[in-house]
């Protein structure tokens, strides 16, 4: 992605609209921003299928900040909270690598 002098010398747009665009797309997980660094597209990643043996409860959540430094999260990515029967702590998985899975669908006429 562009540094912000570019975003607004190209579309004609203030520095502080810039910014207010980009945090709000930061926010809903489409960029990742660091510091000292352009901002960019958040990558997609294929999704994996959760284990759903012995799963008890799955909720879904955003995770706070020491969880989301701890699993290297980008601002905006939500977690899947797994619990397993027999375990005391949930499983955190980041939703943009993870899917529930869905039913298998016969896709044939009748």
């Amino acid at each position: 992605m562009h540094s912000d002098r570019w975003l607004q010398e190209t579309y004609g747009v203030s520095r502080n609209l810039v910014r207010r665009a980009i945090a709000t797309l930061r926010i809903e997980g489409l960029v990742v921003t660091r510091q000292g660094h352009t901002s960019r597209v958040r990558p997609v990643h294929d999704k994996q299928p959760i284990d759903l043996t012995d799963v008890v409860r799955v909720e879904t959540r955003m995770p706070t900040t020491p969880e989301r430094e701890a699993a290297y999260l980008d601002e905006g990515v939500p977690v899947f909270v797994i619990w397993r029967s027999g375990i005391d702590d949930p499983e955190l998985l980041p939703g943009d690598r993870w899917e529930l899975p869905g039913p298998a669908y016969d896709n044939q006429e009748d």
